[in-house]
């Protein structure tokens, strides 16, 4: 259980990741300074929770603490924890100082895939290794935002021979000089082992394997290390791995922006959990009739109308040849995802199906109770589900659910006004109202430990018990 708090602890650690465009529209301007002072104290802390010494965390906490009501006063404002987004800040500024590495990036902007190892301390210091491909633009500090494709590659096994063969895969998926002069490419290819770190296929590394431990490596790599446009991350896998990819993006919708998928078998359930994202299927000539059909039936069926999930179906009838295994038309839409409209990834509706609470978070809605069966099965009518919107104009949240016990809101400014009284109507009828104070202790808590799931700056939350659902 320790390692898996502090595992949660450091992916939230990460909260590089998801900035929200805010709701609300007054922020909190901090210059470079104050960032940095309040980033020393911030990091202080968060090392202080790792290494459990509960004496330097609290000394650290009030340390923060402190800093963050002297910058209150400064500005002439009640409470820093009213403007998220300026928390958020002070944390980007925290990991992009945590590692060494992140620094060594800037010298590998331009020059292809290059090879690297990520150490994870919540797994006996296990190194996994991956590729990363950076735009010659590319700075760890200001400059452009660059977005950002994580790649699931479509090796198998072990050894020696896998390491070959993902180099080689990506020579052949991204090669095109548009592509990478202005992405983000991170490959996570698996755990090594032994002196020569081969690849280790024997524990945690299969893409099909729902743990998705290995994919969350990418995201690490990203949150701990880089620098990227956080409203534009996107997911693609070709084949099974493209499954993989379009399971991770919709189950977790809140941290990108879209998926794509070349060849690969899709089931509508992606779809109706991926609300705002654009999911690209790509079909080749290799592609099995079955899978296009389905693709193209859901693409028809989500056109992305007034903001919903769009599916894109592309029919790429091309032969790529041998230098490629994607043809131009399906290079144009990678490139036309890269180039689309910021996502506003904090949402105002959320719509979550699921029958397992492995992928039972999205933004601000977290079940945490589900009246499933167990012949329960991915396509049935009567999944549990809760349909929830937010309205900052009238501070309340109004839902609808089915077959759900127990689950919890989280709360921040952008959602609602915590300064007033806030409403939490279920199935027609109210079943929550009150006031939430903004808690400094719960949000570095919730902000360390990644509550939500969603890398976001939350500073209380509401719990909907199982008597009243």
């Amino acid at each position: 259980m320790k390692k898996l708090i502090v595992f949660t602890g450091f992916l939230a650690g990460l909260i590089l990741f998801l900035s929200a465009n805010a709701i609300a529209e007054d922020d909190l301007t901090l210059n470079d300074r104050e960032l940095e002072n309040l980033a020393k104290d911030m990091k202080a802390l968060f090392d202080a929770k790792t290494l459990d010494d509960r004496s330097a965390e609290m000394e650290a906490t009030l340390a923060l603490t402190s800093s963050l009501d002297e910058v209150a006063a400064k500005k002439g404002i009640k409470n820093v924890l009213k403007y998220p987004d300026a928390i958020f800040r002070i944390k980007e500024l925290t990991i992009n100082t945590k590692h060494k590495s992140a620094r060594v990036f800037k010298s590998k902007a331009g020059k292809g895939f290059q090879e690297n190892y990520f150490e994870d301390p919540t797994d006996n210091d296990r190194n996994y290794k991956y590729f990363v491909s950076l735009p010659k633009g590319y700075k760890t500090g200001g400059g452009d935002r660059f977005p950002v494709l994580i790649y699931l590659h479509s090796e198998t096994g072990g050894g020696s021979r896998v390491l070959k063969d993902v180099r080689e895969e990506l020579k052949l998926v991204f090669n095109d000089k548009e592509l990478l002069e202005k992405t983000i490419i991170l490959a996570p290819v698996g755990p090594v082992k032994g002196k020569r770190k081969v690849i280790d296929a024997a524990e945690d590394w299969e893409l099909l394997d729902p743990g998705r431990k290995t994919a969350f490596i990418g995201l690490r790599v990203l949150l701990e290390m880089m620098v990227f446009d956080r409203s534009r991350v996107f997911i693609m896998g070709m084949g099974p791995s493209g499954a993989v990819a379009y399971k991770f993006s919709t189950w977790y919708p809140s941290l990108f922006s879209g998926a794509v998928a070349v060849d690969a078998p899709v089931t509508s359930l992606f779809y109706e959990n991926a609300r705002d994202l654009h999911l690209v299927y790509i079909s080749t000539p290799q592609n099995r009739k079955n899978h296009a059909e389905q693709a193209a039936a859901m693409a028809a069926k989500y056109p992305g109308d007034n903001g919903g999930t769009k599916a894109i179906f592309i029919d790429d009838a091309e032969d790529p040849g041998k230098r490629s295994r994607l043809a131009t038309k399906s290079i144009a839409a990678l490139n036309k995802l890269m180039d689309r409209a910021p996502k506003k990834t904090i949402p105002t509706s959320i719509m979550l199906r699921s029958i397992d609470l492995e992928f039972s978070a999205n933004a601000w809605l977290k079940i945490d109770v589900m009246n499933n069966t167990a012949s329960m099965k991915i396509g049935d009518e009567d999944l549990p589900y809760v349909d929830a919107k937010v309205d900052r104009e009238s501070n309340s949240f109004n839902i609808t659910s089915n077959r759900v016990g127990r689950f919890r809101l989280f709360l921040n400014d952008k959602l609602v006004d915590m300064d007033k009284k806030i409403t939490v109507n279920l199935n027609g009828k109210k079943r929550w109202e009150g006031t939430k104070e903004r808690n400094m202790l719960l949000m570095l808590n919730m902000l360390y430990e990644n509550w939500a799931g969603d890398y976001e700056v939350y500073t209380n939350y509401i719990d909907i018990e199982e008597e009243d659902a």
